[in-house]
């Protein structure tokens, strides 16, 4: 990311030697360190995240498309060698987030199988099949296997006739 000197040092003073403790019906824990994570709700948060997930996609062969926190893996896949390839990256990711202690939540990972002649394979990460699903909604809009806006234009008609 090229951050050197003076800044590195200010992040590194403004990340380290934090503690916490925790607050529930008047009990109060005691403080604890933080090993881990930026402060919620700071302006560098954010920043800091992407630099440090900014090399998810650097060893994998099928395409990735990253917004904040959200990552799209995407391939053609017309063979089983295809699939291999494809369950490979997924593999590949999986053991790139175990080394940073960034542990996906498979319940919001899912595949769509796109196009009519598709063969659907499946596949895995940790060990656990993922959902298959024909639409899903990304950043408010809804994609569907067919690439056809039907969903999206319905759920937009919903909204409008409720005014």
């Amino acid at each position: 990311m090229g951050v050197i000197g003076n800044l590195l040092s200010w992040i590194g003073n403004w990340l380290g030697n934090r503690v916490q403790r925790v607050v529930i019906n008047g009990c109060v824990s005691s403080w604890q360190n933080v090993t881990s994570g930026v402060p919620q709700g700071s302006v560098l948060g954010p920043l800091l995240f992407v630099a440090y997930i900014n090399d998810i996609d650097g060893d994998i062969l099928c395409t990735a498309k990253k917004f904040a926190d959200d990552t799209k893996l995407y391939s053609e896949v017309s063979s089983k060698s295809d699939s291999e390839k494809f369950q490979a990256d997924l593999d590949k990711i999986f053991f790139w987030s175990q080394g940073l202690q960034m542990l996906f939540n498979i319940d919001k990972c899912k595949v769509m199988h796109i196009g009519s002649s598709n063969q659907k394979f499946t596949y895995n990460l940790n060990d656990v099949e993922l959902q298959e699903v024909s639409v899903e909604r990304d950043l408010g809009i809804y994609i569907d296997s067919s690439l056809q806006p039907s969903k999206h234009c319905l759920e937009a008609a919903k909204r409008g006739n409720r005014f």
